[in-house]
C-alpha cells in the first residue's frame, strides 16, 4: 500500500511514516546501482528470500544513507580494479541449483 503512495498520480494522504519509508526506498534504489551489498540485500527482498526488514539492517541503512559514495564511480573514471559498474550477485537457491545471477562481478555481500 505504501509503495502505491510513492506514485504522485495515486490519490490519498501520505502520512509521515509512509513518506519516510518511500524516501528511504528511493535511496535504496539509487544506492543499489553503485553498491553491491545494497544491491544484493534489495534483490534478496524483491525475490522474497529475505523479509523487507532486512533493508533496515544497520549496515544497509548506513550504506544507503551514505549514498554509495565510497563505492560509486566518479564521472569520467573507470571502475576500480576487480570491480564493475554492474555487480554480479548470486542468490542461493533462487531459480536454479546455481542460484539467480545478475551483473558481472562476484559480490562480497554474503
Amino acid at each position: 500500500v505504501g509503495g502505491d503512495l510513492s506514485i504522485d498520480a495515486v490519490p490519498g494522504d501520505r502520512p509521515l511514516p509512509v513518506r519516510v519509508v518511500n524516501a528511504y526506498v528511493a535511496r535504496v534504489y539509487r544506492a543499489a546501482v553503485h553498491d553491491p551489498v545494497v544491491s544484493l540485500a534489495f534483490q534478496r527482498v524483491v525475490h522474497m528470500l529475505d523479509a523487507p526488514a532486512k533493508l533496515f539492517a544497520p549496515r544497509i541503512v548506513w550504506r544507503v544513507l551514505m549514498g554509495g559514495a565510497r563505492w560509486r564511480e566518479r564521472p569520467g573514471t573507470a571502475p576500480a580494479a576487480g570491480h564493475s559498474a554492474s555487480p554480479r550477485t548470486t542468490l542461493p537457491g533462487a531459480g536454479s541449483p546455481q542460484g539467480l545471477t545478475t551483473g558481472s562481478v562476484a559480490s562480497e555481500a554474503s
